[in-house]
């Protein structure tokens, strides 16, 4: 089973925990040598972000981050490759954005054909 893994971060300015940055690249070595994290990567600041919607035929693009509630933003994404619903929330339990932000799992829809 695959997972969409989204990463939140706070829209506002806080801290991040203690070594964040070297415990973030130890849990992405850590799945990465299980095989459990198929791909992942931080996105770039908000501020290149475009939000694109049409309403009543008009395209409206918005020099802003799609909104994932109002006080987090959209940071980055990882595919994990799991047994269960339940490992993929234990993997992403583990990573240190859970601290200041929010995770949020979802399971790819590996047979729908477009």
């Amino acid at each position: 089973m695959k997972f969409l893994m989204m990463l939140a971060e706070p829209t506002q300015e806080r801290p991040l925990p203690n070594g964040f940055g070297e415990r973030a690249r130890a849990w992405a070595s850590t799945y990465i040598a299980s095989g459990q994290r198929r791909y992942g990567t931080k996105l770039r600041g908000s501020s290149d972000a475009r939000t694109i919607r049409v309403r009543n035929g008009a395209e409206v693009v918005a020099a802003e981050p799609f909104s994932v509630g109002a006080t987090e933003r959209l940071a980055g994404f990882d595919i994990l490759e799991c047994d269960s619903l339940e490992t993929a929330v234990a993997i992403a339990a583990e990573h240190p954005l859970v601290e200041v932000g929010a995770i949020e799992i979802r399971e790819l829809w590996e047979d729908w054909q477009p």
